[in-house]
């Protein structure tokens, strides 16, 4: 009898726990939103974090060849297609400018950024390899130091 007084007991007391430990109130679950990548890209300012190059079997830390006066430089993309160019609080040349603006585009059903540093300038092309709300990672053929590879920009939102 103590047994199955016990069992019951036991029984009981997990079927409270689950009976209040489900019940939540619609306030206090959060929403799971889904962003587009326009979104994602103009909600936050992104500074370039890390930056490689990779041609055959070869890898460079062109991040790590920076000066530390272009790695506190941002950009911000407007909703506007816009795009503020920040040298951040270390300039490498006091006498620029402190912000120019280009344009930015995203194509290909978001897969391609261009982006542009003035309105007469070529554009760049770059993959959107991943963006999610604090990272940002970029891929583009290009040549570095007279060599053909591909570089990835991975950027952090603040």
């Amino acid at each position: 009898m103590k047994i199955i007084t016990l069992n019951a007991l036991t029984l009981a007391m997990v079927a409270s726990c689950c009976l209040f430990t489900s019940c939540e109130k619609d306030e206090e679950k959060e929403e799971f939103i889904l962003k587009s990548r326009t979104d994602l890209l103009t909600t936050k300012n992104w500074r370039v974090s890390a930056v490689s190059f990779v041609a055959g079997t070869t890898t460079t830390d062109v991040y790590a060849l920076l000066p530390a006066c272009e790695k506190d430089d941002f950009v911000k993309f407007n909703t506007n297609k816009s795009l503020l160019f920040d040298k951040g609080p270390l300039r490498c040349d006091p006498s620029s400018p402190q912000t120019t603006t280009g344009s930015w585009d995203l194509t290909v059903n978001d897969t391609k950024l261009t982006t542009r540093e003035s309105p007469t300038a070529s554009g760049k092309l770059f993959d959107v390899v991943d963006i999610s709300e604090s990272t940002l990672t970029l891929s583009r053929p290009t040549t570095f130091r007279g060599v053909a590879g591909t570089e990835t920009r991975i950027s952090t939102a603040f």
